[in-house]
């Protein structure tokens, strides 16, 4: 199992922040950090428990992260910037 952190820098935007453990390219922990704005706030744990034994895919991770904060309030973020930021653990 690796530990991969990475921050994700939105360009003219907010920062993601991600540390995870990742095995056979699928993520078995994460922590979400950064800079953006969500709401509500728990929407981002509910968001690291739906990622885990996913694979580390576009088509993988977008319908996951799509579905988890569809009803979310986003500022300074969008559901496409956070798939491409996973993408950066592999």
């Amino acid at each position: 199992m690796e530990l991969h952190e990475v921050d994700y820098k939105i360009p003219n935007g907010k920062l993601i922040r991600l540390k995870a453990e990742v095995d056979d390219n699928k993520i078995k922990k994460i922590s979400i950090t950064g800079d953006f704005f969500l709401h509500p706030e728990e929407k981002i744990f509910e968001l690291e428990k739906s990622l885990i034994n996913i694979l580390l895919s576009k088509e993988s991770l977008q319908p996951i992260v799509n579905k988890v904060l569809a009803d979310a309030t986003m500022v300074g973020i969008s559901s496409d910037e956070f798939v491409n930021a996973l993408l950066k653990l592999q």
